[in-house]
């Protein structure tokens, strides 16, 4: 799963720079496999320990879920860089735009949320309720199959548009 998730992100990546895209794309990252996995297991790991913290330690993985949020892509852009270096670089990068992109992606969710407890309240309209019942069902359904491509190609827009801004 962690090197399928870096042929996501050159999925991701590619699709919002206009390149094209393929299906082979997603097997990217069985090239240099131990790479890959090792340096996304690497991320994840320290994530793991940061929640570890009590009482704040929720809050700590979030603030470093964002900070190591473009691990993947520089264990894909550049790939003679070690594990321990990426998460570094992602620290770097993402100084700054942490806040930003914690706000494109709750934003999102407080949407998607505020349409469904709008929804949820026009279904206690007599006789009419279950057509919003309804239109409930498809909009929790339609989000949930979409949210990770959306949430995805935001990422990649962060990534792309931070890493034209530092070079």
């Amino acid at each position: 799963v962690l090197v399928l998730n870096i042929g996501m992100v050159s999925i991701f990546l590619d699709g919002y720079r206009g390149n094209k895209i393929c299906a082979q794309q997603l097997f990217v990252g069985f090239k240099n496999f131990l790479h890959f996995c090792g340096g996304m297991a690497w991320m994840l790991l320290w994530i793991f320990l940061w929640g570890l913290i009590p009482i704040a330690g929720i809050v700590f993985a979030v603030i470093k879920l964002y900070n190591y949020r473009f691990v993947p892509y520089i264990l894909l852009s550049e790939p003679e860089i070690s594990a321990s270096d990426a998460l570094k670089k992602s620290v770097e990068q993402t100084s700054g735009y942490c806040g930003r992109m914690f706000g494109a992606d709750i934003i999102i969710v407080a949407c998607v949320f505020g349409a469904y407890i709008l929804l949820y309240l026009l279904s206690f309209i007599p006789y009419m309720g279950i057509i919003f019942v309804i239109i409930t069902f498809i909009l929790m359904l339609a989000f949930s199959i979409l949210a990770p491509l959306l949430f995805g190609v935001i990422q990649a827009a962060f990534y792309d548009e931070i890493s034209r801004q530092g070079a």
